[in-house]
């Protein structure tokens, strides 16, 4: 997500007005995780906690710790999923520089434990 964006998202939320960001394809696409990587040779695109498992679960290494250390997955939890929570708990796992092996699992587990998926 854009800094001037997560800036904007910042400054509404605490005046307590709404933002209208952007309307049709721009507003989905603000809406999604797009997992990139590092050289930007992919795009997956998550528009929702159970499609982002199935992306996480099966990215590519570099492309998962890409993302990760970005603050990419910590951003999409907080501003678009709207869960602090979760939030605060991926991005203690950011600084960590643990492997993919390590985070990966770790994040869907913090999914699964505050949602419901379906089977």
């Amino acid at each position: 997500m854009r800094e001037s964006t997560i800036k904007a998202l910042e400054e509404a939320r605490e005046s307590g007005r709404k933002l209208i960001l952007v309307t049709g394809r721009q507003l989905e696409e603000l809406l999604e995780i797009v997992f990139r990587g590092p050289e930007g040779r992919l795009s997956l695109v998550a528009q929702n906690l159970n499609i982002f498992i199935r992306m996480a679960e099966g990215v590519d290494d570099d492309t998962w710790s890409h993302h990760l250390q970005n603050g990419d997955l910590s951003e999409w939890f907080r501003w678009i999923m709207k869960n602090e929570e979760l939030a605060d708990g991926v991005r203690d796992l950011e600084g960590d520089r643990r492997p993919a092996q390590a985070t990966r699992p770790a994040v869907v587990e913090a999914i699964r434990e505050r949602y419901t998926m379906p089977e």
